[in-house]
């Protein structure tokens, strides 16, 4: 017999540009709730743009912010970001467990 598993997503307008104030906003919707995955809209942190220099991560900031979500609330948490690597923009697909690992592509 399988257990059950909680998910809660969230769906909220991104403010746009503004990793800090999603982070904030998600934290604050997400007060309180207890799940073991919390699902986030595909780029969260800075909504979707077509100029990837002025959002993309650079020093993995929205990947250490899941990795402090998901141990904060002992949950795994998956979203997307648009990071650089290599000079390259990406919109990255993060799945973080709670103890704050990640699998790696």
């Amino acid at each position: 017999m399988m257990d059950k598993i909680k998910l809660i997503g969230l769906n909220y307008n991104i403010k746009w540009k503004d990793k800090e104030f999603n982070f904030n906003e998600i934290e604050r919707r997400f007060s309180g709730t207890k799940a073991d995955l919390f699902l986030l809209p595909e780029m969260f942190a800075t909504g979707f743009c077509m100029e990837p220099h002025e959002i993309a991560d650079r020093n993995m900031e929205t990947l250490q912010w899941m990795q402090s979500f998901a141990k904060q609330n002992d949950a795994a948490v998956c979203g997307s970001a648009s990071v650089m690597e290599d000079g390259k923009f990406y919109n990255r697909m993060y799945f973080v467990k709670p103890d704050g690992s990640f699998p790696s592509i």
